[in-house]
């Protein structure tokens, strides 16, 4: 029910167009945010740079959800994602699979601090994940989001969310054995099972 009335909060939330003030201020308030998640997404200073200008560009044509402290950060880092998602789905068209590219760890780390074994797996082989995942992943292991916040964020149930969850740590032990045994690498969360940090039972 809570997930309900959430998505229809952000349907009926007045989407304004900012003046060029308005705009400017934004830029300069978390137009710095903006760039950060795109070099966290995409790893390539130039390709950041272009997604924040096409996010800026984006809330300059078609205005953006204005709350009583402005624009929602989380409104500009979903705008940010789904860039960044068009541009990596295009490269990885062209890359085999061995190349495909991770999250930057060493970013997510110096934000956020030390992440869980899983998380840091999971963001290592992120150019590897379905969309949906991609999603879950960065929500989860990045912005330390609970179940309940990730299901109101993507619209979904949060049994759903709890699904995916369970389906992005499965993926890891596969990803971490793997690594281990292409590369020799011992992992010890291989033997004993990952370290998943803010895990949440489904609901009945």
């Amino acid at each position: 029910m809570w997930t309900f009335l959430f998505a229809l909060g952000l349907l009926l939330r007045p989407t304004a167009k900012l003046s060029p003030e308005a705009l400017g201020a934004l830029y300069r308030d978390k137009g710095s945010l903006v760039l950060r998640r795109a070099l966290i997404l995409l790893r390539d200073r130039a390709a950041a740079e272009d997604v924040l200008q096409e996010v800026f560009v984006r809330v300059m044509r078609y205005g953006a959800p204005v709350g009583q402290t402005g624009v929602p950060l989380s409104f500009l880092y979903r705008t940010t994602e789904r860039c960044c998602f068009d541009r990596l789905r295009r490269r990885n068209r062209e890359l085999p699979t061995d190349k495909l590219e991770g999250i930057d760890i060493g970013l997510v780390q110096k934000d956020c601090g030390a992440m869980s074994e899983a998380g840091e797996i999971v963001l290592r082989f992120f150019g590897t994940l379905p969309d949906k995942l991609q999603q879950v992943a960065l929500l989860h292991y990045v912005d330390g989001l609970t179940q309940e916040r990730i299901a109101q964020e993507l619209d979904w149930s949060r049994r759903t969310v709890g699904k995916k969850l369970v389906e992005l740590e499965e993926r890891a032990v596969r990803l971490a054995k793997r690594c281990a045994e292409e590369k020799g690498v011992p992992i010890s969360l291989v033997k004993r099972g990952l370290s998943t940090g803010t895990h949440e039972s489904e609901e009945p």
